[in-house]
């Protein structure tokens, strides 16, 4: 265990540890159901991030109940939240910085596909067609459990976020402007480009839609 030499809380607030480790408890239970990364699983029991990094906050929420901190646990408790809203908000606007988007603008499409009474949905880099649907791997899944020449309606829409010359979003960058989709709005602002519609037939995999004729046997 770390020594707590190097990581003094504030004076006179040694005596709150035990309520602050009771805190962590609570939060930890909660991890799951309030998607907090993993990375900060073993933060929340960090003696360094207890005793250096919240306990000050301790000290804030007693202010702003005039030094009334009979329900200690729920003091903690908040005390544990205010600390973790702020590491998440940092660790978003580091990701969000690696988007880059003050000097580009990312583009990205959600795609719906309905066949035969099946519907599924997925996003994507890029504004899909009928000309490039067919590359896209979600596509392909949903088409290999349908028969041939089945009708695929696909519905595609599309947006864009950022300043700057446009490029297709990568798959993780699609995943983090989703996850962030209020905040980059507010922040940036994300333009709906277009809604496009177009139906696409399942093709028989007996035939090979290659360059090469297909051999009948007879001289040409």
């Amino acid at each position: 265990m770390e020594s707590t030499k190097s990581y003094a809380p504030p004076i006179g607030t040694e005596h709150l540890l035990p309520y602050f480790k009771v805190a962590a408890a609570y939060i930890h239970r909660h991890l799951k159901d309030r998607q907090v990364p993993a990375e900060l699983y073993e933060a929340v029991f960090s003696r360094k991030n207890i005793l250096g990094e919240i306990a000050h906050r301790w000290m804030d929420e007693a202010k702003l109940r005039d030094g009334d901190t009979r329900d200690k646990d729920d003091v903690a408790a908040i005390s544990v939240e205010t600390w973790l809203k702020q590491v998440l908000r940092e660790k978003r606007e580091a990701a969000l910085k690696e988007l880059r988007l003050d000097e580009r603008t990312l583009i990205y499409s959600e795609v719906e596909l309905d066949a035969d009474g099946e519907t599924t949905s997925f996003m994507t880099g890029g504004m899909p067609d009928t000309y490039n649907i067919e590359d896209i791997d979600q596509y392909r899944e949903f088409a290999e459990g349908l028969s041939a020449d089945t009708a695929i309606f696909v519905t595609v829409n599309s947006w864009s976020v950022g300043n700057g010359e446009s490029e297709n979003a990568g798959d993780e960058e699609v995943e983090l402007i989703e996850a962030n989709r209020d905040y980059l709005d507010m922040v940036f602002g994300i333009d709906h480009l277009q809604t496009a519609e177009f139906t696409e037939y399942v093709q028989d995999e007996a035939f090979d839609y290659d360059d090469d004729e297909p051999d009948n046997g007879l001289e040409p």
